[in-house]
């Protein structure tokens, strides 16, 4: 005689659920971990670059030149009107994170101090701006902002290395 018992799942088949679960968490972790890491260099180049398209706005709409600045010795860089310039409150201050840091800084013409893009009242990048930015992670990976083969702006370049 067959007896009705409610159908339910047996402990060998659970761990069995749970081992093929946990082999899958360990062939993906690292793809998600590298593709997070990966995101954080992605989204600071991207930040730079909206700063940089912000301050070149803000020099033309005002009327008055803006600086982008980078410090490479606290992994921070803004944007501030260009001294003696008054009569503007923009000011922006953004700090890397610890995963992403400047790498290199490319200095234009007759750069004195720290490394800058001025934006001229006209939109137009001073001589004596930065020519790039090149950003790299913890693993390597670089991300280049440079300066535009028309000289209107910043962008990212096709090949980093």
């Amino acid at each position: 005689m067959l007896l009705n018992r409610p159908s339910a799942f047996t402990l060998i088949e659970l761990l069995l659920v749970m081992v093929i679960l946990t082999i899958l968490m360990a062939v993906v972790a690292p793809v998600l971990s590298n593709s997070i890491h990966g995101h954080k260099l992605e989204q600071e180049t991207s930040r730079f670059l909206a700063l940089a398209d912000f301050g070149r706005e803000q020099a033309i709409s005002e009327g008055i030149p803006m600086v982008v600045w980078i410090d490479q010795a606290t992994q921070r860089f803004g944007l501030d009107p260009k001294t003696d310039y008054y009569g503007s409150t923009t000011h922006k201050e953004y700090t890397l994170p610890p995963e992403v840091k400047f790498d290199a800084v490319a200095a234009g013409s007759g750069t004195t101090g720290s490394p800058a893009i001025e934006f001229e009242p006209d939109g137009n990048p001073s001589p004596s701006s930065v020519q790039s930015v090149r950003l790299v992670d913890f693993r390597g990976a670089a991300a280049v902002i440079a300066l535009r083969s028309d000289t209107s702006g910043y962008e990212l370049t096709a090949n980093p290395q």
